[in-house]
């Protein structure tokens, strides 16, 4: 219906809540993650329409101050932020290299980021994948991109077996594959720049795409079983 473009058109007040956030994390995970807007799109016209104006409406949402931000990321030599950001994990790597099967635990790196490197004591290791390293080790990292790895191919299995039905059903499983698809995606980028390892919403993103995929399976299980006819 006409009315669910609103929900698209609530993109502006999110978008417009990130550049507020002056996080540049942020404002690179959505625009590296964007096209997925248009690739994941069964309207792809208008989703082009769409994100064109978006992209003419970014001047009138980020003003001098937030485009100042945004930009500053060219010359990150020069910008102490970003320089501590790379001490920092520099520091997650090596202390990941010291302690490789079990980490030091939770959190625990941040306690001794600064001996390995870091710019000030109890600096976090602002990666998401860096942080597990560093307090789990590399068999907890490697799990962890085989889970968000499944995930994927999950949401992708589901979207193939739904994006061409008929039924409003399917339909609704296509949109809802696309949509965690899409979240996941942010999260992901924008946890290169940040540690969000015990942040909740991701894993029940994954929770629902598993769910997503299992009832879809049982489903279509369910109507093969149907379908089959004895003499």
């Amino acid at each position: 219906q006409w009315w669910r473009w609103g929900f698209l058109g609530m993109l502006l007040l999110m978008l417009h809540a990130v550049l507020m956030s002056f996080s540049r994390g942020a404002m690179v995970a959505l625009l590296v993650s964007s096209p997925l807007l248009i690739l994941r799109s069964k309207q792809k016209k208008s989703m082009i329409m769409f994100v064109t104006g978006l992209l003419f409406a970014l001047p009138l949402l980020a003003g001098p101050q937030i485009q100042a931000r945004f930009f500053s990321t060219k010359q990150y030599g020069e910008d102490r932020s970003a320089q501590s950001r790379l001490e920092s994990w520099n520091a997650g790597w090596s202390i990941a290299k010291d302690h490789p099967v079990l980490g030091v635990g939770l959190r625990n790196s941040d306690m001794l980021s600064a001996r390995y490197g870091a710019d000030v004591a109890g600096r976090t290791i602002h990666s998401q994948y860096f942080q597990i390293l560093a307090d789990s080790g590399f068999p907890a990292l490697t799990f962890y991109i085989m889970t968000l790895f499944a995930t994927w191919r999950a949401l992708r299995r589901t979207q193939k077996n739904c994006r061409n039905a008929s039924s409003e059903t399917d339909q609704l499983a296509y949109n809802m594959a696309s949509g965690i698809e899409g979240a996941i995606a942010v999260f992901c980028i924008g946890a290169t720049f940040l540690s969000l390892q015990i942040f909740e919403l991701p894993y029940l993103l994954i929770l629902l795409a598993l769910k997503l995929s299992l009832t879809v399976m049982r489903q279509e299980a369910s109507m093969a079983s149907s379908s089959i006819t004895f003499p």
